[in-house]
């Protein structure tokens, strides 16, 4: 870090909050520092708090020194960007009026093409798309085929992706399904009535701005659990644990397909958080930071 400054020297220093080596250094450069957070902020600060303690306690285990907690590392930068939604935060705490939450950002991995998927889009028998995450600490291939085998004997289609990290011919595929390993979501959720996932940031907004319930089956990834704690209070959808038997995740569907609050409150909270200019508004706080 300290050569690509010295080499490139840029104007400002924009570090994840998950970089806590990074931040630690960053004031000493003397540049205008603003860390970004790709999930919640307010309503999981503890949990953000466990992470960079137990990140410290890794980097100690291998050597290094001791780092500042998350408030010391996040409050001491000029502006911290949250790419998520105001409304659906817990209130903000005094002294971080530093925070400004831009809305999502969202794109498609490159590798993520529009499926061509059996069913007409004339068809209207509901759509369901079940999705872990394609990353390999979040991949599991047991709570996909859970997911598979309670859905197979619902009145529904099911599009489930993969990622690179199991093989097609490994699961058991019911007649209602298509399993792939990449799939652009955007044009499945528009025609969805339900999304499986385990309560990523990026799938929750992406859901919610296309008016879509949830299913939320939480993984590893620190913020899973808090969104689907989030997804029940908004009346969005329903909260299973990780291992929940494919009894629970059929007796979930039937609730969520069969109630029709679940689809209205996911496009309220869709369309408020359309009206976010995520990228454009962080942009230009970005800018501001570096003008003064």
């Amino acid at each position: 870090m300290k050569r690509i400054i010295e080499v490139e020297q840029p104007d400002a220093l924009l570090v994840d909050a998950m970089f806590p080596a990074a931040l630690a250094i960053s004031p000493t450069f003397g540049l205008p520092t603003i860390v970004f957070s790709h999930t919640f902020l307010f309503r999981q600060l503890e949990t953000w708090r466990n992470v960079i303690a137990q990140l410290g306690a890794m980097r100690m285990d291998a050597g290094f020194g001791p780092l500042p907690d998350a408030d010391t590392l996040w409050l001491s930068q000029d502006r911290m960007i949250v790419t998520s939604v105001k409304e659906l935060e817990a209130p903000a705490l005094p002294g971080w009026e530093h925070v400004r939450h831009v809305g999502p950002i969202i794109e498609d991995e490159k590798i993520a093409q529009i499926a061509d998927l059996p069913w007409d889009a004339s068809d209207p028998t509901p759509l369901a798309l079940v999705s872990f995450a394609t990353a390999k600490g979040q991949f599991s291939q047991d709570k996909i085929q859970r997911v598979l085998d309670g859905l197979e004997d619902a009145p529904i289609h099911v599009v489930a992706t993969t990622g690179l990290h199991a093989a097609l011919e490994d699961f058991r595929v019911p007649e209602n399904a298509v399993v792939l390993k990449y799939a652009a979501h955007d044009p499945i959720l528009r025609r969805a009535a339900l999304c499986v996932t385990h309560g990523g940031h990026g799938t929750l907004m992406r859901s919610l701005i296309h008016g879509v319930p949830m299913m939320v089956l939480p993984g590893t990834g620190h913020d899973q659990v808090p969104n689907s704690k989030g997804v029940e209070e908004w009346g969005v959808g329903k909260a299973l644990t990780g291992n929940a038997t494919a009894t629970e995740i059929r007796h979930a569907a039937q609730i969520l397909l069969g109630t029709t609050s679940f689809t209205q409150k996911a496009k309220e909270l869709g369309e408020m958080i359309s009206r976010y200019r995520g990228p454009e508004t962080a942009a230009t706080e970005i800018e501001a930071v570096v003008r003064v």
